[in-house]
């Protein structure tokens, strides 16, 4: 007599059971964690549900606010003087081409021609930078503020057109901090790629 398929099956299941004996008491292992679960956090507790939400948001509030309130430095007092940018401090947080410090000198930018037409065209290659927001302007010289993306820590970079020469020299320096991990000298380094392939 042939087996039906409710027999067949019953079969089978023996069978894989039998092959693979850690099945069955792993399935039994998982029955009984369940009610210690449970146990842990009981069906219903609205209590409990609403102490965590409240925590949550307690911590998402504390760091809002810790976001909010990290220090960013005062805006600092820049701007050539007697046809140079401000030196770098002692921190190593800063890059410049007119630096004293070779370890933290860049080369200053090139152009040819007019020096007006020179600060049209770095104006408005920094102004399509969405790090950069401009913030003071004159003839010959520009300066910018470059808000990080996660922190929101403020950088003070400039321009200066030295008007009877070629050359634009640069300065990027973090307001706050000891080092930057590089992060102005990078700045800089890219502004210059995307100079160097601006048409003049």
């Amino acid at each position: 007599m042939s087996a039906t398929g409710e027999e067949r099956r019953d079969l089978g299941c023996r069978q894989l059971e039998s092959q693979t004996p850690t099945g069955r008491s792993a399935l039994h292992s998982a029955t009984r964690r369940v009610p210690r679960l449970a146990k842990r956090w009981p069906k219903g507790d609205v209590a409990g549900m609403k102490w965590l939400g409240f925590g949550i948001g307690a911590m998402l509030v504390g760091v809002g606010a810790l976001w909010m309130w990290l220090p960013r430095g005062e805006r600092p007092a820049l701007g050539p003087t007697l046809g140079r940018l401000a030196d770098c401090p002692d921190s190593p947080n800063c890059a410049c081409s007119e630096a004293s410090e070779p370890a933290r000198r860049v080369d200053a930018l090139a152009y040819r021609g007019d020096p007006v037409e020179a600060q049209r065209r770095l104006r408005e290659l920094l102004d399509a930078d969405a790090e950069l927001h401009r913030v003071a302007e004159r003839p010959g010289y520009l300066r910018y503020e470059a808000i990080t993306q996660i922190w929101r820590f403020v950088d003070d970079v400039e321009f200066l057109l030295e008007p009877a020469g070629s050359r634009i020299q640069l300065r990027s320096a973090s307001r706050i901090g000891h080092s930057d991990l590089g992060a102005n000298r990078r700045r800089l380094e890219r502004i210059r790629r995307r100079w160097t392939a601006v048409p003049e």
